[in-house]
């Protein structure tokens, strides 16, 4: 079943994957009949379909395509005619005939399959490489207690045709890419698990746990890594090219969101004290930033309006369905969000020094929408200076005037960025840029909610703070235990984001 230009990823955006880590594409393929074909050869009929772009193959499972994202650059394949295949014992234990340039699986006993820049090599493995086994008596792990997810589907299924702990182990060795990463062995039952954490299991005297200790497991997974970041750097790259105004997130371009902590200061270097040193978060309730803790500001670049926040400053790429699901407004320039009077409190502040008062309550006053209008009678409490030389607007609705100063309703983001690509240089911010910028603003519940699958790449400006943005990044994959890519920005190159 073809689906065209539909791109599907996990995280509640329309499919999960087969291969990991997410992104890493089939080693070895070239065309889409290879592509399909691959996915035949997965067993269980663990693969329901396929996308393919631009020759890179990424085999999918648990497809919903009412949930995938527009993106001219992939097409989608569901199949559609499952049917089982008895497998027995010997199969399932018997390696494979012969080495295949199609499928990411150990061709013989003492061979892996590493891949590099889309291709397969085979590497012969000493037997100091071979899996070792780390056991850990009497732990029971599930997906429901976070400690573990399944290679298997449905949640709990046992392998078929497995009797012993040798054999368990070995079907586990079988499963490409490092899929399994451990066993849980109970009363002759064998399931296979990964993304395991053994401080989170359930003890149980019935069931054993067995995590593979192999160090060819550490040498092939940087390659893995590199090859998905690459993926998501082109993927990123399509966006910005092909960005246009537009109400869907995705053909608008790429949105990001630079560090700021200092509010203005373009010379910042990136490692900031509040939010526990998380920058990546909305500004914690109670922190000097408090009042602007119902909001997250960022841009929307494309190759026509590659205007962002500063040249310095590390940043992170947003993913769209969180931008879709929590846009408050959008400015076609600096919105001012971060002012110290622009918030939805119920008392006026002037000043930047109350964080005594408490957490910011953002439903406080009817008609405030954080970042965007003030509503009630405080529509003219924005700014230091008085209302008649800087009023607070209202939504700008239809304007046209490229130079009005107005908020732009979420449904309406095509008209503000047709007034950005109208609009010149201006010294509305204070970075002495031209603030050429646009802002969307976005609602903080939603981004710490969908953390960390918020963040879909760190980068930094070319020429700007890469040791900040080595060190961030490294703070947050060890935080949240995923990896996301990090990408220098070049807005002057062909490549408009690389990888590190």
């Amino acid at each position: 079943e073809f689906h065209r230009g539909l791109n599907c990823w996990s995280g509640g955006h329309g499919a999960e994957a087969v291969d990991f880590p997410e992104g890493t594409a089939v080693a070895g393929i070239n065309s889409l009949a290879e592509c399909k074909l691959s996915c035949v050869h997965v067993p269980n009929l663990f693969c329901e379909g396929v996308l393919f772009s631009h020759g890179y193959c990424f085999r999918k499972r648990s497809i919903r395509p009412q949930s995938c994202q527009v993106d001219p650059a992939f097409d989608l394949y569901v199949r559609s005619n499952f049917y089982v295949v008895p497998v027995t014992r010997t199969q399932l234990m018997a390696p494979p005939a012969s080495p295949s340039p199609l499928l990411l699986s150990v061709p013989h006993a003492h061979e892996e399959v590493v891949h590099h820049a889309g291709h397969a090599a085979i590497e012969h493995l000493t037997a100091a490489q071979m899996p070792g086994w780390e056991l850990h008596r009497g732990l029971y792990c599930w997906s429901s207690d976070n400690a573990a997810e399944e290679v298997d589907l449905p949640e709990g299924s046992s392998v078929a045709g497995v009797g012993t702990l040798a054999e368990c182990q070995q079907s586990c060795i079988h499963v490409p890419n490092f899929l399994c990463e451990g066993v849980l062995f109970s009363r002759g039952q064998c399931y296979r698990k990964r993304s395991i954490r053994p401080q989170r299991c359930q003890s149980s005297p019935d069931s054993d746990l067995y995590v593979r200790t192999d160090a060819g497991r550490a040498g092939l997974m940087p390659l893995v890594q590199k090859s998905t970041e690459q993926i998501v750097a082109k993927r990123l790259n399509a966006r910005f090219c092909n960005g246009r105004p537009s109400k869907d997130v995705v053909a608008a371009g790429v949105t990001v969101r630079q560090f700021d902590t200092s509010g203005f200061d373009s010379e910042w270097v990136a490692l900031p004290t509040d939010s526990g040193g998380t920058p990546w978060l909305p500004c914690d309730p109670y922190t000097w930033c408090w009042k602007f803790a119902d909001r997250v500001s960022a841009s929307i670049i494309n190759s026509n309006v590659p205007y962002i926040f500063n040249a310095q400053n590390v940043g992170v790429v947003v993913d769209p369905d969180v931008v879709s699901a929590a846009l408050l407004c959008a400015w076609h320039t600096d919105g001012h969000s971060f002012d110290a009077t622009g918030v939805c409190t119920d008392t006026p502040l002037d000043t930047w020094d109350n964080a005594s008062i408490g957490p910011a309550r953002p439903d406080a006053r009817h008609g405030c929408v954080p970042g965007c209008v003030l509503g009630g009678s405080r529509a003219c409490e924005y700014g230091v200076v008085p209302c008649n030389l800087w009023p607070h607007p209202s939504w700008c609705e239809n304007s046209s005037d490229p130079w009005a100063w107005c908020p732009w309703r979420p449904n309406q983001l095509q008209q503000m960025m047709t007034l950005q690509m109208q609009y010149g240089d201006n010294n509305w911010c204070n970075q002495k840029n031209g603030c050429r910028y646009n802002e969307v603003v976005l609602d903080a519940a939603i981004w710490r909610h969908r953390m960390p699958s918020t963040i879909e790449a760190f980068f930094f400006p070319a020429g700007g703070h890469y040791t900040a943005a080595r060190i961030l990044h490294h703070k947050f994959v060890k935080m949240y235990g995923v990896h996301v890519p990090l990408l220098r920005l070049d807005l002057q190159s062909n490549e408009t984001f690389t990888v590190v």
